[in-house]
């Protein structure tokens, strides 16, 4: 029986009931499972097992089929749909073809046109078969690799060989990694005893405890956690916070060895940090305290601000949300919106308040520039080629004697590169207006699978860097935030109906964990989905 493809008959009179149940269905690789009167029934029936196709009547009493196909449909979208209709009902047949029926046999039925409907219906059904097959074999070797994936992805932010937070945002939104919490610092952990799997898990179960969202990931005996986190209240300091959970967390790696006293425990912390590609600073600030731990004697922890006297918290931490506002609006062309985010942006390190070093306010300009001429790498050209320089273009910088002779040359710059922007997009105004409908439409038809934005700009053949910013610009936020959007709205129309379990919603809208997605649900409506679901049913 798991070989055949399961039929429900559904038709108000009894002998044309009987008369398809009869038909020789395994011939053609169907079983009839069950027959209604009516779409009450009918429904009742796959409740109780889901049917691959429902051959229905149009004219029933209580549920009749149209009625049927549009419950079926919005329920059971897998469920093939085949119509009996009379002449007379034809007029039918444009509606029922707009809630997903499959095909409509006239009646009375042709017993050759049956057989041909069923033969390449079968067909449809062995090719999403196989589809399906082919689907949970990619999801179970996701399942296999994607540890492996996040953890050289975080391994990737650590050495900033990521830079761009919209790459950081897509990665962690294919990738399915929660980080919402205000702060991130980096620990490092080193101890005597080869760490095993238990540790780890032993570890992350800890930090969930302590409603953190930890990445944990091992090399022999050095366990290197980032940990996301927020404080428990508006006076307590994300300092005071961190020292607390990581003192605790020494305590429970020591629980997981047989003699705790036997072994000395090294733990380094770097510097709190607001954006995740700070990461990377807490990182080797970390890294350069565990060196300190070889001439310690017995289990320590070190915190940056607590240990290196040349540690200064007055300077700034770099502004990479700014950062990519800025850049954003100069492959806008906007020169308006770029003067107002480069102010702000210098602002973060040059203003009544704070006054670093000039060297230090170059060479974040200079990050600033490298930034600038990555983004301008995808449109096929560079800072040199815009700006008629000679390699390489940070002697600009370099050979001004001001901060406002400083302002001024990156001032120039956006001048020159939002010029170049505007000249190739009044070239490609209205191609990218309709493939960015098209990209619409494309997340709409796609949201239940894995999608990002160099697929959707492949499928437009267009630059993902150049989708981002046009799609932003026509639609009113980036592609990620839609796509979340859209994904949200589908799952509260889902939570809607009683009989759907919240993880079997979370696949059903494109997330493979479901803890992500009730995360996700919770940060667009301020519900869990359980909340939500509850909330709409009573």
């Amino acid at each position: 029986m798991d070989d055949y493809y399961k039929i429900i008959i559904v038709d108000d009179e009894f002998f044309i009931r009987k008369g398809l149940q009869a038909f020789p269905w395994e011939k053609y690789g169907f079983i009839a499972i069950g027959t209604a009167v009516n779409g009450k029934q009918a429904l009742e029936l796959m409740e109780k097992e889901a049917a691959d196709v429902v051959v229905t009547d149009i004219k029933m009493p209580i549920i009749d089929g149209i009625e049927l196909s549009k419950a079926l449909y919005e329920k059971y979208p897998a469920c093939k749909i085949v119509i009996l209709t009379g002449y007379e009902d034809f007029n039918y047949v444009k509606t029922a073809i707009r809630v997903g029926v499959f095909e409509y046999l006239l009646k009375p039925i042709d017993l050759n046109e049956l057989s041909l409907v069923f033969n390449r219906l079968k067909a449809v059904l062995d090719e999403k078969k196989q589809g399906n097959k082919l689907m949970l074999s990619y999801e179970k070797q996701l399942k296999e690799t994607l540890p492996f994936a996040v953890e050289n992805f975080l391994k990737e932010i650590l050495n900033q060989t990521i830079k761009g937070l919209d790459e950081i945002e897509e990665m962690m939104d294919l990738l399915e990694i929660s980080a919402k919490k205000s702060f991130f610092v980096c620990a490092v952990y080193q101890f005597e005893q080869i760490q095993d799997d238990e540790i780890r898990k032993g570890m992350e179960a800890f930090f969930e405890k302590k409603n953190t969202h930890s990445f944990i990931f091992t090399n022999h005996s050095v366990i290197t956690a980032i940990i996301n986190f927020d404080t428990d209240d508006n006076i307590e300091l994300p300092y005071q916070k961190i020292e607390k959970v990581i003192e605790e967390s020494m305590v429970t790696l020591q629980s997981f060895f047989d003699k705790p006293l036997a072994y000395s425990i090294q733990i380094s912390v770097g510097d709190v940090c607001r954006n995740i590609l700070s990461l990377s600073n807490s990182y080797e600030q970390a890294r350069v305290l565990l060196k300190k731990s070889f001439f310690k004697q017995g289990s320590q922890i070190a915190y940056i601000w607590q240990e290196d006297t040349n540690f200064n918290k007055n300077i700034p931490e770099y502004p990479y949300d700014i950062e990519s506002q800025l850049v954003d609006s100069i492959l806008e062309g906007n020169k308006e919106k770029s003067f107002i985010h480069l102010n702000r942006f210098l602002a973060e390190f040059y203003n009544s308040a704070i006054q670093v070093e000039p060297d230090y306010i170059k060479s974040i300009v200079k990050q600033l520039l490298n930034f600038l001429e990555r983004r301008l790498n995808k449109y096929d050209t560079s800072l040199e080629q815009v700006m008629v320089v000679e390699l390489p273009f940070t002697r600009l910088v370099e050979a001004q004697k001001t901060f406002h002779d400083l302002k001024g040359c990156v001032q120039e710059v956006i001048l020159k590169v939002a010029d170049f922007i505007n000249t190739v997009n009044a070239k490609v105004k209205t191609s990218s207006h309709i493939a960015v409908n098209q990209v619409v439409q494309f997340i709409q038809d796609h949201y239940h699978e894995k999608i990002s934005l160099n697929r959707a700009a492949d499928h437009v053949y267009l630059n993902a860097s150049y989708l981002s910013i046009q799609f932003k610009k026509e639609v009113g936020k980036n592609f990620i935030e839609y796509l979340k959007e859209f994904r949200m709205e589908k799952a509260k129309e889902l939570l809607k109906r009683s009989d759907l379990k919240v993880y079997q919603i979370s696949e059903k809208v494109g997330y493979q964990k479901q803890q992500y997605f009730t995360d996700s649900f919770k940060e667009f409506t301020g519900m869990t989905p359980m909340e939500y679901k509850q909330k709409t049913i009573f």
